[in-house]
């Protein structure tokens, strides 16, 4: 379970991913006939995918990639490292040439599986801004554009426009190809032209914000880092925003300002600024933010989600966890953010009762073991929580949920919680007024309901005594054997 075998053969190499159909002795159906797990070189050690430091090797130009792991400086493990990228970037090019041959024949879902592949453990080895990594990515850009696939054409055009300003130093001039195919998927999706100037602002503004956080990175000025780093990802998620408000066709495809790869690096970035100010319970935040993505975007064996998984073990144990309270916190973490981000996706599609239970179930995994000695997450499902509450008017239920956020933000007491406690009280105060509103609409609706009754009341019996007098006069005016009737 979390191992991947890599299987060398005739010159070809192949990768069997883990899956939890697979228990005990593997076989490998080879040219040569049936191979036995013994007999074939493992990626990983067969414990949890995230306990062996070197499954992700990081390099490349990014600041997410230099951050302050342990490296071991040991010769042989160097060595071993080095032979185990270069492994891997074989299969990348695999994957990549495999691809090419998909789109020949046509078969561009396998052709995008296999891009998707070379993508990731390029961008894993050789980082985000490299050559190969823009490759691979423009691959999978143009087979979105073949299939219609407008809006995510653009994203990937997008990332192929940041990577070559990162590589030509900011010469927007030398990334013209990838610009081109933005302008032309924004005209898919009908945007108009101070639109779209609109877009490429908050596109430009954002990918030179990270420009900058590195630059600040690089230099340890990591305050000033971070804000670069959460600069970029608000205007990131302005753009995303901005396309939803003024494109019909991105409408309908709803607003999912968070699941974008680009933004889970970013959060990586930021939680790094945050663990060099040994601010480690904001780092691990961060970290669970890009892990939230990883997962529901490519799965928990993914390299992507590795990464994750290792900067916030790295993190657990700069906070003072232990080796096995780490593995509790890992453990349970995943569960969590997989709950958490479920309930955010059913908030989305407006399915509140279901989300309710994904964020209960999340917070009762935050709660528990390990993983209860941060309460950053708690107080931020809290919240989550209260507003699902508020927004079906149920005062009683929601009040209770910010107060127990309220009470985690004044206990931490620093200068974010500081900030994240006042918006919490003023969210609270908001409540309360809306909450007496109701009531004492309920007691002015009460008291019209009382007199509407006494009124009815009144009416009724006023008509029955009309009907009664008329049947006494009848009565009087009726033949003896109609009286007696």
């Amino acid at each position: 379970h979390g191992t991947s075998l890599l299987v060398h053969n005739n010159g070809h190499i192949f990768e069997l991913r883990p899956s939890d159909s697979m228990v005990g002795c593997v076989e490998v159906g080879l040219k040569n006939g049936p191979t036995h797990l013994d007999n074939i070189t493992l990626k990983s050690d067969s414990t949890h995918s995230t306990t062996s430091a070197s499954d992700i090797s990081e390099g490349g130009e990014s600041a997410s990639d230099t951050t302050t792991a342990d490296t071991d400086t040991d010769d042989d493990n160097a060595s071993h490292d080095s032979d185990k990228d270069q492994f891997q970037l074989q299969m990348a090019k695999n994957s990549f040439d495999q691809g090419v041959a998909f789109w020949s024949a046509g078969e561009y879902d396998l052709c995008m599986v296999e891009f998707r592949r070379s993508v990731e453990l390029r961008e894993s080895i050789l980082g985000k801004y490299h050559e190969d990594t823009y490759k691979a990515y423009y691959w999978i850009a143009t087979i979105y554009w073949h299939k219609g696939e407008h809006q995510k054409a653009l994203e990937m055009f997008c990332h192929c426009f940041q990577i070559m300003y990162r590589l030509n130093d900011g010469d927007v001039g030398r990334c013209a190809i990838s610009s081109g195919w933005i302008d032309k998927a924004l005209d898919a999706l009908h945007l108009r032209d101070n639109e779209m100037d609109k877009y490429w602002s908050l596109l430009k503004s954002a990918v030179e914000n990270e420009k900058q956080g590195d630059e600040h990175y690089e230099k340890k000025l990591y305050k000033f880092a971070n804000q670069e780093y959460k600069l970029a990802l608000t205007k990131h998620q302005q753009r995303r925003s901005f396309l939803i408000k003024h494109s019909p066709l991105a409408a309908r495809l709803g607003k999912q300002p968070e699941s974008q790869p680009e933004l889970a690096y970013l959060h990586l970035k930021v939680g790094d600024s945050y663990s060099h100010q040994d601010m480690f319970e904001r780092s691990m935040m961060s970290y669970r933010k890009a892990l939230s993505v990883y997962i529901i975007r490519f799965g928990s064996y993914s390299t992507y989600t590795k990464t994750a998984m290792k900067h916030l073990r790295r993190a657990a144990s700069r906070f003072g966890f232990g080796d096995k309270l780490i593995q509790q916190y890992l453990d349970g973490v995943e569960k969590s953010v997989f709950h958490e981000t479920k309930g955010d996706l059913l908030v989305s599609r407006k399915k509140v009762h279901a989300a309710a239970h994904e964020f209960e179930q999340a917070l009762q995994l935050e709660e528990s073991s390990a993983v209860g000695r941060l309460q950053m997450p708690s107080a931020s499902m809290y919240c989550k929580l209260g507003s699902i509450f508020a927004d079906q008017e149920q005062f009683d239920k929601a009040l209770p949920m910010f107060c127990k956020a309220l009470g985690i933000y004044e206990t931490l007491s620093n200068s974010k919680t500081q900030q994240d406690a006042a918006n919490t009280m003023k969210f609270i105060k908001k409540l309360l007024v809306r909450q007496a509103k109701m009531k004492s609409a309920a007691r002015g609706a009460s008291s019209s309901l009382v007199a509407t009754a006494s009124a009815i009341t009144m009416t009724t019996t006023m008509i029955s005594v009309d009907q009664a007098s008329s049947h006494v006069k009848v009565a009087e005016t009726a033949k003896p054997a109609e009286k007696v009737i």
